[in-house]
C-alpha cells in the first residue's frame, strides 16, 4: 500500500536561508538523503567550492528546465519526506496520464516562491506527516494546505449538476458488511422475498453445511437490524395466516379484547409461530443490492478518497451508472453486480464506458465475470482513455477493464489500484528533485579545467628553501 500527501504554502526569499537551517538542525531521528551525497560527490571530485557557492549545494543549470531552488529527501518515522522551495508556476500544476489531464485542487497563490511537501507511506496513519508538518510551521513560519489532483472529466460531471451521496449511518454500514457474507445474504433476501419468513422454514433457504449456521446467521441479521421477529397466527382450518403481532403480549392483549380468526375460532386457539420480516434498513440496502455500494464507499473512503469525489447511481445516455470516483485525479468507473457479469452485461457496461470516459473500469461482481464477457472486452479494446504522449508506456493500448470478483477481494484491489496511481505521481513528482543526489555537469568540467592551471601554479611557486 503507498499513500501520497501533498502540503504546500507561499514563502517569500528569506525561505531559501530558513531552508538551509531546516535541514542542518533536523532532530536525530529524521537523515537527509540528498545533501550529504552531494557532499560526499564534491569530496571525491574536490569541488567543495562549488558546494559552498550560492547555489547551496543545489544544482542551478541554464539547462535544467526545473524551477527548483532547494530540495531534500528525508527519512524518518514510517515514511518519506520531500520538501523543496521552487519558483511558483502554475503550470507545474498539470501534466498527462493516462490520457487524462490532472489539475491541482489548491491554485498557486501571488506568491513568487513556493514551500512544497510530499510525504509517501506505507500506512494510514497520518500523525508522522502531523509531526513534522509542525518543525516545517515552525521553522518558515507559513501555513501548509493540503493540495490533491482532481480529474478535469470528474468536474465536468459535477458541473452538469450531479451531487456527492451523502454519507452512510453506522446502521447502514453495519448491516452492509453483515450482507456482504453471502449465506447471510441470501436469508435476508428469502425473508425479504416472501414478506415474512417462519423460522422453522430457514433451515430449507440455507443450502447444503450452511444449514447448520441458521441460529448464527438468524442471530447476526437481528443484531444488525435487518431482520426483526414477530408473532404470525395461521388459521388451523385454512393454513393461512391470519395475523401478526409484535409480540406474544400484543397478541394476548387483542385476543382478549374479543378479536378472531377469520374462521371464527379464538386467536388463542390457532397456530402461533414466530417468523423473521424484512426490516426498512434491511429493505433499503437490498434494493438494487445498496449494500454493496455502501461497502464500496467505505473502502474508498479508508484509502483517503473523500465522499465528495463519488458519484452514486447516476443517470447517463438513458444508462445508470452506479458508481463513478475520483481517485486522486484519475477518473474511476465502477460498474456493480451482485452476481455473474455476463456477456450481456458488457455491451452495455461499453456503452456506459463510453459515455463516462473513465481512465479506469472496474468490475465489482460477488460471483465471477463471464469469460465470454472477458473475451468480448478484449477483442474490443475496451478500457481507459488513451494516452496522447507519444512516450506514455501505456499509448499504444488502453488500460483495460478490470474484475474483482468476490467481495472479500474488494479490499485488496482496492489498495493495489491506490498504490498504482499514487506510485506514478510520487515517480513524477520525484523525477524533479532526484537529480539534485548528483554534482551537475558544469561543476565537474569546471573543475577539470582549472586544474591543469592550478597544477602549473604549483610547480612554478619558489620553494621553501
Amino acid at each position: 500500500m503507498l499513500f501520497l500527501e501533498l502540503r504546500h504554502a507561499p514563502v517569500d526569499a528569506n525561505a531559501l536561508g530558513a531552508f538551509d537551517s531546516f535541514v542542518e538542525t533536523l532532530p536525530t531521528e529524521y537523515r537527509c538523503v540528498l545533501r550529504p551525497s552531494m557532499r560526499l560527490q564534491a569530496e571525491i571530485l574536490g569541488v567543495e567550492a562549488w558546494l559552498a557557492g550560492e547555489s547551496g549545494g543545489v544544482p542551478v543549470s541554464p539547462y535544467d528546465s526545473t524551477r527548483v531552488l532547494r530540495a531534500e529527501i528525508v527519512t524518518g518515522g514510517s515514511g518519506v519526506f520531500v520538501i523543496q522551495v521552487d519558483r511558483s508556476d502554475p503550470m507545474r500544476a498539470y501534466f498527462t496520464v493516462g490520457g487524462a489531464a490532472r489539475a491541482k485542487l489548491a491554485e498557486e497563490s501571488d506568491s513568487e516562491l513556493m514551500l512544497r511537501l510530499r510525504f509517501l507511506t506505507g500506512e494510514p496513519d497520518m500523525a508522522p506527516l502531523e509531526r513534522f508538518e509542525e518543525l516545517v510551521a515552525a521553522q518558515f513560519g507559513a501555513s501548509l494546505t493540503a493540495v490533491t489532483y482532481r480529474s478535469p472529466r470528474f468536474q465536468e460531471l459535477m458541473d452538469e449538476g450531479r451531487t456527492p451521496p451523502a454519507p452512510s449511518s453506522e446502521a447502514e454500514i453495519s448491516g452492509a458488511r453483515v450482507l456482504a457474507e453471502k449465506a447471510t445474504r441470501s436469508l435476508a433476501v428469502a425473508i425479504k422475498s416472501s414478506g415474512g419468513l417462519l423460522l422453522g422454514d430457514i433451515h430449507r433457504q440455507l443450502r447444503g453445511a450452511t444449514g447448520s449456521r441458521a441460529p448464527e446467521i438468524r442471530a447476526a441479521l437481528q443484531a444488525a437490524g435487518l431482520v426483526q421477529g414477530e408473532i404470525v397466527v395461521i388459521c388451523r382450518k385454512t393454513q393461512a395466516q391470519v395475523a401478526r403481532a409484535p409480540s406474544q403480549e400484543v397478541l394476548a392483549e387483542t385476543s382478549a379484547r374479543g378479536m378472531r380468526c377469520a374462521c371464527g375460532r379464538e386467536m388463542a386457539d390457532e397456530r402461533v409461530e414466530e417468523a423473521l420480516t424484512i426490516t426498512d434498513l434491511g429493505r433499503s440496502l437490498l434494493d438494487g443490492s445498496r449494500w454493496l455500494t455502501v461497502l464500496l464507499c467505505e473502502e474508498l473512503a479508508g484509502l483517503r478518497v473523500t465522499r465528495d469525489r463519488v458519484l452514486l447511481e447516476q443517470q447517463a445516455g438513458g444508462y445508470e451508472m452506479d458508481c463513478i470516483a475520483d481517485v486522486n485525479g484519475d477518473l474511476v468507473f465502477f460498474e456493480l453486480k451482485d452476481k455473474e457479469f455476463n456477456l450481456g452485461n458488457a455491451y452495455s457496461f461499453g456503452a456506459k464506458i463510453g459515455i463516462v470516459r473513465p481512465d479506469l473500469s472496474i468490475i465489482l461482481t460477488t460471483e465471477a465475470v463471464g469469460n465470454d464477457a472477458k473475451d468480448h472486452f478484449q477483442r474490443a479494446r475496451i478500457g481507459g482513455n488513451r494516452s496522447q504522449d507519444p512516450w506514455d508506456e501505456e499509448a499504444s493500448s488502453p488500460r483495460g477493464v478490470r474484475y474483482i470478483e468476490g467481495i472479500e477481494n474488494l479490499g485488496s484491489a482496492l489498495g493495489e489500484l491506490v498504490t498504482e496511481i499514487n506510485s506514478r505521481d510520487a515517480t513524477r513528482l520525484l523525477s524533479g528533485v532526484s537529480r539534485y543526489a548528483a554534482i551537475p555537469p558544469e561543476a565537474l568540467v569546471g573543475s577539470v579545467q582549472r586544474a591543469p592551471v592550478l597544477a602549473a601554479k604549483a610547480t612554478l611557486r619558489p620553494s621553501a628553501a
